[in-house]
């Protein structure tokens, strides 16, 4: 906007300069002017007056120098003094750039210039701007009086869709515009009132307000922010947000972005709000009205080939993924986790890697007076040092490996012990060696969010105490998956293994493997303990491939072995990693190095065969196209040979990419029990005009009922008890036209035939492309119903195909 002022106030002088020097040629129509730039000039009537050196052009008169065409009523230019003047019509044009106006005056010695009625319009993505008088000050700053910015390029049958309409501005071409007594005007209708404002003043980096941003949402109410953009230093940006909400009240948003060298970089965003929404005595918001949060996340390439890599969430709360936006798609989860680790891989083929990490989990299962904070086990730090499988220098033939690791679990309540309490209801417990046995909800019934009214008494059927639930595991004396763990201390586990890979007649792959897991124990409840484990693999494989013509298929039998022996009883180990409670058997089956690799505390003995057939198929696309369609597909059969009983049978493959889209797939079949145990399939299309559907189906028989959901205030509007999945699920957008897109997402248990979430969107950029609004409604049972409609000044540099407006329905 400033710049295009500039330009134009001085092609008005160049061309004025040259017009004069034209005048004066023998061939009045075409000569050489100012820069030796060649200019054509027409009018109606041409003057010179000696006496005065004053030139009048009038009538018509239209003046052509390389690509600037200027237009008026008449000009009049002194060439003693350099002072000049274009009235009526005046219009200058330059490739897109546009400036009109009633009169303008300038002078060429001093750079000063006035225009009336003034309207700069330049290329798209820039700003227009006018006023009723623009005055140039110097040679690159500007006075507007009157003065009115906007982005919008919009039919002229009605008002703009948004205007900065300001009294007075100073302008500072490459520094900074300020802006007194202004308004940010929708429709026509002041909007918000500003005093007084700072904006940038050039297309690169420069700090500033940026446009305000207006959103309205049942959750916040009607809700503004202010940015302002700081340029800290080349590779550093700063965003400070504040924001008003009529419903919750003030909140400040702090962002900082930055990268150094090649590859490295971080941003770090906080929060703060002060909630007036809250209760901090009720029970649905047992929290402080002081609400914060941190995120960040940082990978940084350090010297001598080391990597620094970290992402942590930190909130005030367990409600705040709920109530504010920037944590939306962490509110369903179990654990709010952080880590950060640094690490380097050694030697010439790399396979030695050594990393040392911490991680810290906050858990988001229940509100803040009720959840396990307290509880809650971190690896504050863990050290590893790995060595992949490769050959020995003397003895290719033979590939060890080896896992080393040592870790500090570090318990957040140092007080709690595993013994009868009062907060049981009845005093009764078994006696449990490094947890708290609170039943599957980590939580004793006296601390429910629904505490029991009396002993045995459980009207919400949540709590887990087997005298109301018969089979609760709560007191039963064994740890179940969501009791919280106590027995802080170290544990180092050593796992060399042994590997004689070798092919048979070239054509058969055999890989067999041995090892042995030593884990040592130095804990809070036992000042030595230890743990051995025997480990075997075998993978058997062969390929063979036949070509139809283009077509590739590609047959792979597999066969394998895995084996893995506890020396001693593992029952009274300590209990820092424990097993899930439903294992992801397809994957381990799929993978028998998740079998011998085990990390758990408590592995129970394997002895499986596993055996079957990896399919591949690849297919050439029609000529004149690009990629190609590959489908997979593994069969797979797994026999217990300690339970003397077959395992799961599994499918799983997929077609990507596909002309109609890409599918992955996979079934888990128990045949002992003739029952599917697990399945998924999934169908996604993309279509290069933006429209996109997903549809699937997922099941699993068997979950822990730690994954089920307790009762929480206002975050479920009813307990719904699940005891498997069984759900649809369902993603689509429409790009209507190139300005209206569609959206709906949809999930569906039929497991208590809920639903889980819903949320549709409809959204629309203006012809013009300054605006865009849109409205969604979502429902799920974390947030409950919520209806929030977003209004966008679209600024420079904006792209709104690739940026949506709304974002809601990612990560739902």
């Amino acid at each position: 906007m400033p710049a295009a002022l500039r330009r134009s106030l001085a092609l008005l002088i160049v061309c004025a300069w040259a017009s004069a020097v034209t005048a004066e040629s023998d061939d009045a129509g075409k000569s050489r002017g100012f820069g030796e730039e060649p200019v054509d000039i027409t009018a109606d009537a041409l003057d010179y007056d000696a006496s005065q050196q004053q030139y009048i052009a009038t009538g018509n008169v239209v003046m052509h120098q390389g690509e600037r065409t200027l237009r008026a009523d008449s000009i009049t230019f002194n060439r003693r003094t350099g002072d000049g003047l274009a009235k009526g019509h005046v219009e200058l044009r330059q490739a897109d750039e546009i400036v009109t106006a009633d009169t303008v005056q300038f002078n060429v010695g001093e750079e000063i210039g006035l225009v009336q009625n003034g309207k700069i319009d330049s290329p798209p993505g820039q700003f227009i701007a006018s006023g009723e008088e623009i005055r140039k000050t110097g040679p690159h700053s500007y006075s507007f009086r009157g003065a009115v910015f906007t982005t919008c390029r919009c039919p002229k049958e009605g008002r703009d869709p948004w205007q900065i309409r300001a009294r007075e501005a100073e302008v500072d071409v490459g520094g900074y515009g300020v802006v007194r007594d202004a308004t940010v005007d929708v429709l026509g209708i002041p909007a918000l009132w500003l005093p007084w404002l700072i904006l940038p003043i050039r297309t690169e980096r420069q700090s500033g307000f940026l446009l305000p941003e207006l959103s309205a949402g049942t959750r916040q109410g009607f809700q503004v922010g202010i940015p302002f953009f700081w340029a800290v230093a080349d590779n550093v940006n700063a965003t400070f947000t504040p924001l008003y909400s009529v419903r919750r009240g003030f909140k400040d948003d702090t962002k900082l972005e930055y990268v150094f060298g090649k590859e490295s970089s971080g941003d770090l965003f906080t929060a703060f709000a002060y909630d007036q929404e809250v209760d901090p005595d009720s029970q649905n918001e047992p929290y402080n009205k002081e609400r914060w949060a941190v995120i960040g996340n940082q990978n940084y390439h350090l010297p001598d080939d080391w990597l620094y890599r970290s992402d942590f969430r930190f909130v005030s709360d367990n409600d705040y993924p709920i109530d504010y936006q920037e944590l939306r798609p962490r509110r369903a989860d179990r654990w709010l986790q952080s880590w950060a680790l640094l690490g380097r891989s050694f030697g010439d083929s790399g396979r030695w890697m050594a990393e040392g990490s911490a991680f810290y989990a906050n858990d988001m299962q229940s509100p803040d007076d009720v959840d396990r904070d307290k509880t809650v086990l971190n690896r504050l730090p863990e050290l590893s040092l790995v060595g992949l499988p490769g050959p020995l220098a003397n003895i290719p033939w033979l590939r060890p490996s080896f896992d080393a690791n040592y870790t500090f679990y570090d318990a957040t309540d140092r007080t709690a012990r595993p013994q009868p309490s009062p907060d049981f209801v009845t005093s009764s417990v078994p006696h449990t060696r490094g947890f708290l046995d609170t039943g599957t909800d980590g939580i004793f019934d006296s601390r429910e969010s629904s505490p029991p009214p009396a002993a045995g008494v459980d009207p919400h059927h949540d709590n887990f105490d087997p005298v109301t639930n018969p089979g609760g595991t709560e007191r039963d004396g064994h740890f179940e998956e969501g009791e919280p763990l106590i027995n802080e201390g170290s544990r180092i586990g050593l796992s060399p293994r042994l590997a004689l890979p070798f092919a048979l007649a070239d054509v058969v792959e055999v890989y067999p493997e041995a090892g042995w897991s030593e884990t040592l124990y130095d804990t809070r409840f036992a000042s030595f303990d230890h743990r051995e484990l025997f480990t075997g693999r075998l993978d058997v494989r062969t390929r063979l491939v036949r070509r139809f013509g283009d077509v590739t298929h590609v047959i792979e039998p597999v066969l394998g072995y895995a084996y893995v022996q506890s020396v001693a009883s593992q029952s009274d180990n300590p209990l820092f990693t424990p097993a899930t409670a439903v294992p992801q058997q397809r994957v381990r089956d799929l993978d028998l190095a998740d079998v011998t690799y085990d990390t758990a505390d408590r592995v129970s003995s394997v002895d499986r065969v596993t055996w079957g057939a990896v399919q591949r198929l690849h297919m050439p696309v029609e000529e004149g196209e690009r990629g190609g369609v590959d489908a997979e597909l593994t069969l797979l059969g797994t026999y217990d040979l300690d339970q003397e009983q077959f395992g799961w049978v599994i499918a799983d493959g997929g077609l990507q990419p596909g002309r109609y889209g890409g599918t992955r797939f996979h079934v888990g079949y128990d045949p002992e029990k003739n029952q599917i145990q697990e399945g998924l399939i999934e169908w996604n299309w993309r279509h290069p005009d933006g429209h996109r559907l997903e549809l699937g189906y997922r099941y699993l028989r068997d979950i822990p009922q730690v994954f089920e959901d307790w009762q929480r205030g206002e975050r479920f509007d009813k307990f719904t008890a699940f005891d498997h999945i069984n759900q649809v699920f369902a993603d689509a957008r429409v790009q209507v036209t190139k300005r209206w897109l569609l959206g709906y997402k949809t999930s569906f248990s039929f497991n208590r035939e809920v639903f889980l979430q819903n949320s549709g969107m409809i959204e629309y950029l203006s012809t013009c492309g300054c605006w865009a609004a849109g409205v969604e409604l979502s429902q799920d049972r974390a947030s409950g119903v919520n209806v929030r409609v977003n209004y966008r000044l679209v600024g420079i540099g904006e792209d709104i195909a690739k940026s949506p407006l709304l974002d809601s329905l990612e990560g739902l």
